[in-house]
């Protein structure tokens, strides 16, 4: 009989690739012949993705394995190994490329002990001093793939509203190191606001830390879940504008840009503009918000997911079904009814939500689990800027990728995005030289843990160029 599932539950599968698991999750069948899929070791552990869905995989898993013969019992420790080639157990002060070069040793994986253990068997640390976490090590197993963990929260050392014109004054804030090398993180939707847990992909020994929150959402004034604030200056040209504005109000010559989704077009429009004053690029899910993308997410991929699709048409007044659905709702989204702006916005956020269901280790449910005036603004905006293409020509972003040359950038996208597929990311990798892509094959648009160790590890290595 198998045990109760819990939060310490583990399963070690020694020959499993980890993306053969990711298969499970959309119900592909097991292949006939697995003979030759073996792999590092892997530990399915039920605390690191929603245990419910988890502990159901792994039984699917566990008796699908016992049928064509292998074994999946759970296995006692192996004795200690010796110590493994890395970087030298200190938390003494290091080099940025020290701790790049640590980075890429802890994701890499050694063969023998897990990296996560001494040759004694206690919790290694980073070179940086943080402890290391393990997504396939326990003390009971001895997996390979390492994973760093984000750095430890930290709060703000200065902020402010930044008057930026039209009667808007927009939230900033800056955390790290004052004299440290600037990195701007661009938030998504748009009228997403920044987040604040972003800061924690950076060291901040290293960076200064920049978060702002685009006009009309967030902390920023005034906020577009009021019916009676005006969008007609909240345009892309507007946003570009704003964050040239908080560079030089905040004395940066130039910086690193990372963010994803819509904030992955913002950036790119940015960059285009102010070629000379960004440093470096980290996008994760790259959008270009090119019309064919916002039709594709708004009607195109409804026919992967036709019920969901429907409630979101038929909320619609009949006559609107037929025609350009985000212009419609635009319209309901500023209605003078405050009962059909927010049935409008939770109909929205209820067609978003449906596009990500499927990505178990991201974060679905994230469009709806927003406060009323957070959810109101950001489908508010978000209509306002796909129903006007962004107010960019269509294809301009990729025609205009020449002039982000020289800016080296790395393109992180998940396979599984349904709402972005991955062609958009391709076709801006192959006109940008400089540019890298990083397709995470178990991630989705809301990301997993590899999405965020291929961010973390793109973020360490521009850390040790110039500031």
């Amino acid at each position: 009989m198998s045990p109760t599932p819990s939060a310490s539950t583990e399963r070690v599968v020694d020959w499993l690739p980890f993306h053969f698991l990711n298969a499970l999750y959309v119900s592909t069948p097991l292949p006939q012949d697995i003979a030759g899929l073996h792999a590092a070791p892997y530990v399915i552990r039920t605390d690191d993705v929603r245990r419910k869905r988890l502990w159901s995989v792994t039984e699917r898993l566990h008796s699908a394995l016992q049928e064509v013969g292998c074994d999946t019992r759970q296995r006692e420790p192996h004795p200690p190994a010796a110590p493994a080639p890395g970087p030298p157990h200190t938390t003494d002060r290091l080099t940025p490329a020290d701790r790049y070069d640590a980075l890429r040793w802890t994701a890499s994986g050694a063969r023998g002990r897990p990296e996560c253990l001494d040759a004694g068997g206690h919790m290694r640390r980073h070179p940086c001093g943080r402890r290391l976490a393990s997504r396939g090590c326990s003390s009971r197993t001895h997996g390979e793939a390492v994973m760093a963990e984000l750095f430890a929260p930290i709060e703000p050392y200065e902020h402010g509203l930044l008057d930026v014109g039209d009667g808007n004054r927009i939230y900033w804030e800056t955390s790290g190191n004052p004299e440290g090398k600037a990195a701007l993180c661009v938030h998504g939707g748009p009228g997403s606001g920044g987040r604040r847990g972003s800061r924690r992909m950076f060291d901040p020994e290293i960076y200064r830390i920049v978060v702002f929150d685009q006009r009309g959402c967030g902390e920023s004034r005034p906020h577009a879940s009021d019916p009676g604030v005006s969008l007609d200056a909240n345009t892309t040209d507007h946003l570009i504008a704003d964050m040239e504005r908080l560079r030089e109000h905040l004395n940066i010559e130039r910086w690193l840009l990372h963010g994803g989704s819509w904030g992955s077009t913002l950036i790119l429009a940015y960059a285009e503009r102010y070629p000379e004053r960004v440093r470096e690029v980290v996008i994760v899910g790259v959008t270009m918000t090119r019309p064919q993308e916002t039709g594709w997410l708004y009607r195109g991929v409804g026919r992967l997911l036709p019920g969901p699709w429907e409630a979101f048409r038929d909320a619609l007044p009949e006559a609107d079904r037929g025609g350009n659905l985000v212009a419609a709702y635009n319209q309901l989204l500023n209605s003078p009814d405050d009962a059909t702006r927010y049935k409008a916005a939770r109909d929205w956020c209820a067609w978003e939500d449906a596009v990500i269901a499927h990505e178990v280790l991201g974060h679905p449910g994230s469009y709806s689990d927003r406060a009323d005036d957070a959810l109101m603004a950001f489908a508010r905006i978000c209509a306002h800027y796909f129903a006007n293409d962004a107010w960019i020509e269509d294809g301009r972003l990729l025609r205009d990728a020449h002039r982000l040359a020289g800016i080296p950038a790395v393109l992180i996208h998940g396979r599984l995005d349904l709402g972005s597929p991955l062609t958009t990311a391709w076709e801006l990798s192959k006109a940008w030289p400089d540019a890298e892509l990083k397709v995470i094959d178990d991630s989705g648009h809301t990301g997993s843990r590899a999405m965020r160790d291929a961010t973390l590890e793109a973020i360490a290595r521009f850390s040790t160029s110039g500031r």
